[in-house]
């Protein structure tokens, strides 16, 4: 994992202070846990997308490919998926089957830096 890539970590989100919080900061990071309150929120819609892998091709390949090509990602058959909120990862999981379609099991959460 690169230094830009948030840590995820198998814990609910806390609302754990970093130690570069002003008191400004910390009254604002309480005021936006309390307003995530699912009976306030609760009919909001978030764009969610899970992320299987990433690959590389050359603009040669992309542009000679046809129907029924592969492109091999650096994700194995059993790695994790990342799961996003809005283009901002929020948590990592494993595929699954539900009915004819894909889900995404939850594993870990994205853990605030303490």
């Amino acid at each position: 994992m690169d230094k830009d890539t948030p840590s995820l970590k198998p814990e609910a989100v806390g609302a754990a202070d970093t130690p570069n919080d002003t008191p400004d900061e910390t009254v604002a990071s309480e005021r936006l846990i309390a307003m995530l309150d699912p009976e306030v929120l609760g009919n909001v819609m978030v764009e969610v997308s899970a992320t299987l892998g990433r690959g590389q091709l050359t603009m040669h390949r992309l542009a000679s490919m046809v129907p029924g090509e592969l492109v091999t990602l650096d994700t194995p058959l059993n790695g994790m998926v990342d799961l996003s909120l809005n283009a901002t990862l929020v948590a990592r999981g494993e595929i699954v089957a539900v009915g004819d379609q894909f889900g995404v099991r939850v594993t870990e959460i994205l853990a605030r830096k303490k």
